[in-house]
């Protein structure tokens, strides 16, 4: 005797999104900013049918361990960490930091998901959430492979 299994649709069971963490560096800045920064975090993951499930907050300008970063990665460790979001790759850091950071968080199996491209790497008529999503899932390697490539000092 076949046994079937009835599995409802998913229109009709809660399916839970996947958890991404935000993280801003704010080394100075004003609340309004801040809280600007965040809502757009929040935009970006409801409209990928993401759920922010927390926000890391930077304030140390030049420590690369910062208790927000560190935080960030231990939260990666979770078995339902999906990935990270944030406004811009400058809020990893200066250029080199940004980079280590970047490859880092891709290192532990996490996305790196950026919200805005710089002016320099805008498509041309590329304003779309999408478009920028899948944009910066190009740059972060690209960065990756140009920081490889560079001679250690």
């Amino acid at each position: 005797m076949e046994v079937i299994r009835v599995v409802t649709l998913t229109e009709h069971s809660p399916v839970p999104h996947p958890d991404v963490y935000g993280f801003l560096r704010l080394t100075r800045t004003t609340r309004g900013r801040r809280l600007a920064l965040s809502a757009v975090l929040d935009d970006y993951c409801r409209t990928h049918e993401l759920r922010l499930a927390a926000l890391f907050v930077e304030h140390a300008p030049d420590d690369f361990y910062s208790p927000a970063f560190v935080g960030l990665l231990d939260t990666l460790t979770l078995a339902d960490a999906y990935g990270v979001v944030i406004p811009s790759l400058a809020h990893l850091g200066p250029k080199r930091t940004a980079t280590d950071r970047a490859r880092i968080v891709l290192g532990v199996g996490a996305r790196l998901m950026q919200v805005r491209l710089g002016a320099a790497n805008l498509h041309s008529g590329s304003t779309a959430v999408s478009t920028t999503h899948r944009a910066s899932a190009l740059i972060v390697p690209r960065l990756l492979r140009a920081r490889r490539e560079r001679p250690v000092s």
